[in-house]
Protein backbone atom coordinates (compact mmCIF):
# COMPACT_ATOMS: atom_id res chain seq x y z
CA UNK A 1 0.00 0.00 0.00
CA UNK A 2 2.73 2.55 0.80
CA UNK A 3 4.78 1.69 -2.58
CA UNK A 4 1.43 2.20 -4.70
CA UNK A 5 0.86 5.68 -2.70
CA UNK A 6 4.15 6.71 -3.52
CA UNK A 7 4.20 5.69 -6.86
CA UNK A 8 0.75 7.59 -7.02
CA UNK A 9 2.25 10.99 -5.95
CA UNK A 10 5.27 10.27 -8.25
CA UNK A 11 3.01 10.17 -11.32
CA UNK A 12 0.97 13.25 -9.53
CA UNK A 13 3.86 15.58 -10.21
CA UNK A 14 5.27 14.00 -13.24
CA UNK A 15 3.31 16.36 -15.36
CA UNK A 16 4.78 19.57 -13.38
CA UNK A 17 8.40 18.06 -13.78
CA UNK A 18 7.29 18.53 -17.26
CA UNK A 19 6.56 21.76 -17.46
CA UNK A 20 9.77 22.79 -15.58
CA UNK A 21 11.84 20.98 -18.26
CA UNK A 22 10.47 23.17 -20.91
CA UNK A 23 10.28 26.57 -19.37
CA UNK A 24 14.11 25.18 -18.74
CA UNK A 25 14.78 24.39 -22.45
CA UNK A 26 13.01 27.29 -23.60
CA UNK A 27 15.14 29.73 -21.42
CA UNK A 28 18.60 27.92 -20.99
CA UNK A 29 20.42 31.20 -22.01
CA UNK A 30 19.32 33.05 -19.30
CA UNK A 31 19.25 30.49 -16.45
CA UNK A 32 22.61 29.02 -17.26
CA UNK A 33 24.16 31.91 -18.71
CA UNK A 34 22.59 35.39 -17.36
CA UNK A 35 21.57 36.36 -20.33
CA UNK A 36 18.21 38.68 -20.13
CA UNK A 37 15.44 37.87 -22.32
CA UNK A 38 15.13 41.15 -23.80
CA UNK A 39 16.17 42.26 -27.42
CA UNK A 40 19.82 43.79 -26.84
CA UNK A 41 21.05 43.72 -29.80
CA UNK A 42 18.83 46.99 -30.69
CA UNK A 43 20.49 48.66 -27.79
CA UNK A 44 23.84 48.02 -29.89
CA UNK A 45 22.66 48.35 -33.24
CA UNK A 46 20.50 51.38 -33.09
CA UNK A 47 21.19 53.96 -30.72
CA UNK A 48 24.16 55.69 -29.40
CA UNK A 49 26.50 55.82 -27.76
CA UNK A 50 26.51 52.14 -27.71
CA UNK A 51 26.29 51.46 -31.71
CA UNK A 52 29.74 53.72 -32.10
CA UNK A 53 31.89 51.47 -30.65
CA UNK A 54 29.47 48.31 -31.92
CA UNK A 55 31.61 47.24 -35.04
CA UNK A 56 29.13 44.73 -36.16
CA UNK A 57 27.09 45.47 -39.30
CA UNK A 58 25.05 42.71 -37.92
CA UNK A 59 21.44 43.11 -38.90
CA UNK A 60 18.94 43.58 -35.56
CA UNK A 61 17.35 39.93 -35.38
CA UNK A 62 13.62 41.25 -34.56
CA UNK A 63 13.07 45.42 -34.88
CA UNK A 64 10.17 45.21 -33.89
CA UNK A 65 10.82 44.64 -30.42
CA UNK A 66 11.61 47.34 -29.18
CA UNK A 67 9.22 48.66 -27.04
CA UNK A 68 11.34 46.76 -24.53
CA UNK A 69 14.54 48.06 -24.32
CA UNK A 70 13.26 51.72 -24.61
CA UNK A 71 10.38 51.63 -22.22
CA UNK A 72 8.87 48.61 -20.25
CA UNK A 73 12.95 47.48 -19.06
CA UNK A 74 13.38 50.85 -18.04
CA UNK A 75 10.48 51.72 -16.40
CA UNK A 76 10.50 48.99 -14.50
CA UNK A 77 14.43 49.40 -13.48
CA UNK A 78 12.75 53.01 -11.69
CA UNK A 79 9.71 51.82 -10.51
CA UNK A 80 11.19 48.78 -8.62
CA UNK A 81 13.58 51.19 -7.14
CA UNK A 82 10.95 53.11 -5.62
CA UNK A 83 8.72 49.87 -4.96
CA UNK A 84 12.24 49.44 -2.70
CA UNK A 85 11.87 52.45 -1.00
CA UNK A 86 8.24 51.63 0.82
CA UNK A 87 6.67 53.78 -1.51
CA UNK A 88 4.05 52.88 -5.44
CA UNK A 89 5.10 54.79 -7.92
CA UNK A 90 1.81 55.95 -10.17
CA UNK A 91 2.98 58.65 -12.49
CA UNK A 92 6.29 57.72 -14.76
CA UNK A 93 7.34 61.21 -16.01
CA UNK A 94 10.08 59.77 -18.60
CA UNK A 95 7.47 58.12 -20.95
CA UNK A 96 5.27 60.13 -23.57
CA UNK A 97 5.98 63.52 -21.84
CA UNK A 98 4.54 61.45 -18.52
CA UNK A 99 2.37 58.52 -18.76
CA UNK A 100 0.35 56.50 -15.10
CA UNK A 101 2.80 53.60 -14.43
CA UNK A 102 1.18 50.38 -14.33
CA UNK A 103 4.08 48.13 -15.60
CA UNK A 104 5.31 46.69 -12.57
CA UNK A 105 3.53 44.20 -10.59
CA UNK A 106 2.32 45.51 -7.10
CA UNK A 107 1.39 42.37 -5.69
CA UNK A 108 3.17 38.41 -5.21
CA UNK A 109 4.84 36.33 -6.40
CA UNK A 110 6.53 38.96 -8.81
CA UNK A 111 7.41 41.99 -6.68
CA UNK A 112 9.13 39.57 -3.87
CA UNK A 113 11.62 39.00 -6.38
CA UNK A 114 12.17 42.74 -6.36
CA UNK A 115 12.91 43.02 -3.04
CA UNK A 116 15.32 40.32 -2.54
CA UNK A 117 16.98 40.24 -6.48
CA UNK A 118 18.70 42.97 -8.50
CA UNK A 119 16.89 44.63 -10.66
CA UNK A 120 17.98 42.85 -14.17
CA UNK A 121 17.70 39.55 -12.09
CA UNK A 122 13.68 40.14 -11.00
CA UNK A 123 12.99 41.18 -14.54
CA UNK A 124 14.53 38.08 -16.27
CA UNK A 125 13.12 35.89 -14.20
CA UNK A 126 9.80 37.49 -13.64
CA UNK A 127 9.07 36.47 -17.49
CA UNK A 128 10.48 32.93 -16.65
CA UNK A 129 7.83 32.05 -13.89
CA UNK A 130 5.22 34.06 -15.87
CA UNK A 131 5.42 31.36 -18.77
CA UNK A 132 5.81 28.48 -16.10
CA UNK A 133 2.55 29.57 -13.87
CA UNK A 134 0.85 30.35 -17.22
CA UNK A 135 1.34 26.51 -17.77
CA UNK A 136 0.89 25.19 -14.55
CA UNK A 137 -2.09 27.36 -13.78
CA UNK A 138 -3.97 25.72 -17.10
CA UNK A 139 -2.83 22.12 -16.28
CA UNK A 140 -4.48 23.02 -12.60
CA UNK A 141 -8.20 24.42 -14.08
CA UNK A 142 -7.92 21.52 -17.09
CA UNK A 143 -7.10 18.90 -14.98
CA UNK A 144 -9.55 20.03 -10.97
CA UNK A 145 -11.93 22.06 -13.18
CA UNK A 146 -15.63 21.38 -14.16
CA UNK A 147 -13.98 19.69 -17.44
CA UNK A 148 -12.21 17.59 -15.39
CA UNK A 149 -9.64 16.12 -18.17
CA UNK A 150 -6.99 13.58 -17.77
CA UNK A 151 -3.73 13.91 -17.18
CA UNK A 152 -2.08 13.72 -20.65
CA UNK A 153 -4.80 15.93 -21.99
CA UNK A 154 -4.70 18.59 -19.68
CA UNK A 155 -0.59 18.52 -19.73
CA UNK A 156 -0.79 19.20 -23.69
CA UNK A 157 -3.55 22.13 -22.77
CA UNK A 158 -1.15 23.38 -20.26
CA UNK A 159 1.77 23.35 -23.23
CA UNK A 160 -0.20 24.78 -25.92
CA UNK A 161 -1.60 27.73 -23.35
CA UNK A 162 2.18 28.45 -21.42
CA UNK A 163 3.31 28.77 -25.59
CA UNK A 164 0.74 30.24 -27.37
CA UNK A 165 1.30 32.65 -30.02
CA UNK A 166 0.12 36.10 -28.17
CA UNK A 167 2.47 35.03 -24.83
CA UNK A 168 5.67 34.65 -27.38
CA UNK A 169 5.07 37.54 -29.55
CA UNK A 170 4.66 39.78 -26.06
CA UNK A 171 7.20 37.51 -23.88
CA UNK A 172 9.85 40.37 -23.71
CA UNK A 173 6.95 43.22 -22.63
CA UNK A 174 6.19 41.42 -19.69
CA UNK A 175 2.85 42.62 -19.09
CA UNK A 176 1.06 40.69 -21.33
CA UNK A 177 1.95 36.93 -19.77
CA UNK A 178 1.49 38.79 -16.49
CA UNK A 179 -2.16 39.44 -16.76
CA UNK A 180 -3.52 36.77 -19.08
CA UNK A 181 -1.79 33.65 -16.82
CA UNK A 182 -4.48 34.51 -14.70
CA UNK A 183 -7.15 33.93 -16.85
CA UNK A 184 -7.49 29.60 -16.18
CA UNK A 185 -6.74 30.12 -12.33
CA UNK A 186 -9.65 32.25 -11.84
CA UNK A 187 -12.12 30.02 -14.25
CA UNK A 188 -11.16 27.38 -11.98
CA UNK A 189 -12.37 29.12 -8.60
CA UNK A 190 -15.41 30.23 -10.53
CA UNK A 191 -15.83 26.49 -11.18
CA UNK A 192 -15.42 25.70 -7.62
CA UNK A 193 -17.71 28.67 -6.43
CA UNK A 194 -20.43 27.15 -8.71
CA UNK A 195 -19.79 23.43 -8.24
CA UNK A 196 -18.83 23.64 -4.18
CA UNK A 197 -21.32 26.71 -3.56
CA UNK A 198 -18.29 27.95 -1.32
CA UNK A 199 -18.27 31.22 -0.05
CA UNK A 200 -14.33 30.29 1.12
CA UNK A 201 -13.71 30.03 -3.62
CA UNK A 202 -15.79 32.84 -4.13
CA UNK A 203 -13.34 35.14 -2.22
CA UNK A 204 -10.46 33.66 -3.54
CA UNK A 205 -11.55 34.26 -7.07
CA UNK A 206 -12.13 38.31 -6.30
CA UNK A 207 -9.02 38.32 -5.05
CA UNK A 208 -7.60 37.17 -8.28
CA UNK A 209 -9.22 39.22 -9.97
CA UNK A 210 -8.24 42.30 -8.21
CA UNK A 211 -4.46 40.59 -8.79
CA UNK A 212 -5.42 40.65 -12.28
CA UNK A 213 -5.74 43.80 -12.52
CA UNK A 214 -2.96 44.90 -10.98
CA UNK A 215 -0.45 43.09 -13.13
CA UNK A 216 0.22 45.47 -15.64
CA UNK A 217 -2.12 45.14 -18.63
CA UNK A 218 -6.04 46.66 -18.24
CA UNK A 219 -6.56 45.75 -21.78
CA UNK A 220 -6.11 42.32 -20.66
CA UNK A 221 -8.82 43.15 -17.20
CA UNK A 222 -11.65 43.82 -19.81
CA UNK A 223 -11.36 40.93 -21.68
CA UNK A 224 -10.82 38.95 -18.22
CA UNK A 225 -14.18 40.36 -17.22
CA UNK A 226 -16.31 39.41 -20.40
CA UNK A 227 -14.98 36.19 -20.05
CA UNK A 228 -15.41 34.96 -16.96
CA UNK A 229 -19.00 36.62 -17.03
CA UNK A 230 -19.60 34.51 -20.24
CA UNK A 231 -18.11 31.29 -18.77
CA UNK A 232 -19.97 31.75 -15.11
CA UNK A 233 -23.03 31.83 -17.76
CA UNK A 234 -22.52 28.90 -19.17
CA UNK A 235 -21.49 27.10 -16.35
CA UNK A 236 -25.15 28.09 -14.46
CA UNK A 237 -27.31 27.50 -17.92
CA UNK A 238 -25.47 23.90 -17.62
CA UNK A 239 -26.62 23.20 -14.44
CA UNK A 240 -30.08 24.54 -15.48
CA UNK A 241 -30.45 22.39 -18.43
CA UNK A 242 -29.45 19.85 -16.07
CA UNK A 243 -32.82 19.83 -14.21
CA UNK A 244 -31.67 21.33 -11.40
CA UNK A 245 -34.27 23.28 -9.56
CA UNK A 246 -34.16 27.08 -10.17
CA UNK A 247 -33.93 27.73 -6.21
CA UNK A 248 -31.00 25.57 -5.89
CA UNK A 249 -29.41 27.74 -8.55
CA UNK A 250 -29.54 31.09 -6.14
CA UNK A 251 -26.65 30.44 -3.98
CA UNK A 252 -24.25 29.88 -6.79
CA UNK A 253 -25.67 32.69 -8.68
CA UNK A 254 -25.40 35.19 -5.46
CA UNK A 255 -21.62 33.73 -4.85
CA UNK A 256 -20.27 34.59 -8.50
CA UNK A 257 -21.89 38.25 -8.16
CA UNK A 258 -19.96 38.33 -5.34
CA UNK A 259 -16.65 37.36 -7.12
CA UNK A 260 -17.12 40.13 -9.83
CA UNK A 261 -18.74 43.40 -7.21
CA UNK A 262 -15.47 42.27 -4.56
CA UNK A 263 -13.17 41.73 -7.36
CA UNK A 264 -13.81 44.94 -8.89
CA UNK A 265 -14.10 46.87 -5.74
CA UNK A 266 -10.41 45.53 -5.14
CA UNK A 267 -9.07 47.19 -8.48
CA UNK A 268 -10.60 50.55 -7.46
CA UNK A 269 -7.74 50.87 -5.16
CA UNK A 270 -5.49 50.94 -8.19
CA UNK A 271 -7.58 52.25 -10.75
CA UNK A 272 -8.96 55.35 -9.82
CA UNK A 273 -5.54 56.92 -9.07
CA UNK A 274 -4.46 55.67 -11.88
CA UNK A 275 -7.22 56.88 -14.25
CA UNK A 276 -7.32 60.15 -12.37
CA UNK A 277 -3.99 60.77 -14.00
CA UNK A 278 -4.20 59.44 -17.23
CA UNK A 279 -6.42 62.98 -18.27
CA UNK A 280 -2.92 64.35 -17.54
CA UNK A 281 -1.09 62.46 -19.70
CA UNK A 282 0.16 63.46 -23.55
CA UNK A 283 -0.35 61.16 -25.49
CA UNK A 284 -3.21 61.03 -28.26
CA UNK A 285 -6.64 59.34 -27.69
CA UNK A 286 -7.09 56.78 -29.97
CA UNK A 287 -11.20 56.38 -30.37
CA UNK A 288 -12.64 52.46 -30.62
CA UNK A 289 -13.57 52.84 -34.10
CA UNK A 290 -10.13 53.63 -34.96
CA UNK A 291 -8.31 51.00 -34.00
CA UNK A 292 -7.62 47.80 -36.89
CA UNK A 293 -9.64 44.30 -36.01
CA UNK A 294 -8.52 41.21 -36.35
CA UNK A 295 -8.33 40.48 -40.20
CA UNK A 296 -10.65 37.32 -41.25
CA UNK A 297 -7.61 36.16 -42.84
CA UNK A 298 -5.32 35.88 -39.94
CA UNK A 299 -7.82 33.45 -38.10
CA UNK A 300 -4.96 31.10 -39.57
CA UNK A 301 -2.37 32.38 -37.34
CA UNK A 302 -4.12 30.90 -34.13
CA UNK A 303 -2.94 27.75 -36.12
CA UNK A 304 0.02 28.57 -37.52
CA UNK A 305 1.75 31.94 -36.46
CA UNK A 306 4.41 32.91 -39.09
CA UNK A 307 1.90 32.01 -41.84
CA UNK A 308 2.17 35.74 -43.16
CA UNK A 309 5.71 35.13 -42.23
CA UNK A 310 8.15 36.71 -39.85
CA UNK A 311 9.73 40.06 -38.71
CA UNK A 312 12.77 37.96 -36.76
CA UNK A 313 15.06 36.24 -39.38
CA UNK A 314 14.51 35.93 -42.64
CA UNK A 315 12.39 39.11 -42.15
CA UNK A 316 10.11 38.03 -44.73
CA UNK A 317 6.67 39.90 -43.00
CA UNK A 318 6.18 42.20 -45.34
CA UNK A 319 7.50 40.59 -48.78
CA UNK A 320 5.02 37.22 -47.56
CA UNK A 321 2.39 39.66 -47.14
CA UNK A 322 2.35 42.27 -49.78
CA UNK A 323 2.62 38.64 -52.07
CA UNK A 324 -0.92 37.72 -50.64
CA UNK A 325 -2.19 41.01 -51.42
CA UNK A 326 -1.06 41.41 -55.28
CA UNK A 327 -2.92 37.99 -56.22
CA UNK A 328 -5.76 39.01 -54.07
CA UNK A 329 -5.97 36.13 -52.12
CA UNK A 330 -6.48 38.55 -49.08
CA UNK A 331 -7.78 42.30 -49.07
CA UNK A 332 -5.71 44.99 -47.78
CA UNK A 333 -7.23 46.81 -45.35
CA UNK A 334 -7.20 50.53 -44.24
CA UNK A 335 -4.95 51.06 -41.03
CA UNK A 336 -6.14 53.59 -39.00
CA UNK A 337 -3.80 52.84 -35.91
CA UNK A 338 -0.85 50.83 -35.56
CA UNK A 339 -0.13 49.80 -39.01
CA UNK A 340 0.07 46.07 -39.60
CA UNK A 341 1.99 45.01 -36.44
CA UNK A 342 2.94 41.51 -36.24
CA UNK A 343 2.22 41.42 -33.10
CA UNK A 344 -1.28 42.52 -32.69
CA UNK A 345 -2.18 39.88 -36.23
CA UNK A 346 -0.98 37.38 -34.08
CA UNK A 347 -3.49 34.94 -33.06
Amino acid sequence: MGCRMKKLSILNIVPFLILIVIVIIFFWKSLFFGYLPIPSDIIVNSYLPWMSYHSSNEEVKNPLLSDPVTQFCPSVMRSTKILREGKVSLWDPFIFCGKPDFIVPLIPPFNILQYLLTTFMSYGLTIIAQVFLSGLFMYLFLRYGLINLGKFASLIGAIVFMLNGVFMVWLEFGGTIGAGLWFPLIFLFIDKTISKKSLFCACLGAILLGIQCFSGNLQLFSYLLLACFFYASFRIICLYKNRIAAKELFKPVILVLLVFIFGILLTCVYLVPVFSRAESGFRQEVKLKELNPLPVANLVTFVIPDFYGTPAPPHSYGVVRNWFYETGLIKKQVVKVGGENYNEYCG
